[in-house]
């Protein structure tokens, strides 16, 4: 689960894999690109957490463990 979704922009999101830990986190903005850096995510046992204060307002793909998720994260 992705939340809060939409997120305001310098908010912390929480990212929860079921049963699963998350090793890697990318987001990628609408083009592809990818958009973080690692400073700006941190794990914990199955959670990410990112902070968006970086992100600019829009919509955002997220990649975990190499795998595209079907949500997207929202940035207002």
């Amino acid at each position: 689960s992705l939340y809060p979704n939409p997120v305001q922009q310098g908010q912390e999101v929480t990212l929860e894999a079921e049963g699963n830990q998350i090793s890697k986190l990318d987001i990628l903005d609408v083009s592809g690109r990818k958009v973080n850096g690692e400073e700006i995510i941190s794990f914990s046992d199955n959670r990410a957490f990112v902070n968006t204060m970086c992100l600019l307002p829009g919509t955002y793909f997220l990649v975990v463990d190499g795998k595209p998720m079907q949500k997207l994260l929202l940035v207002q």
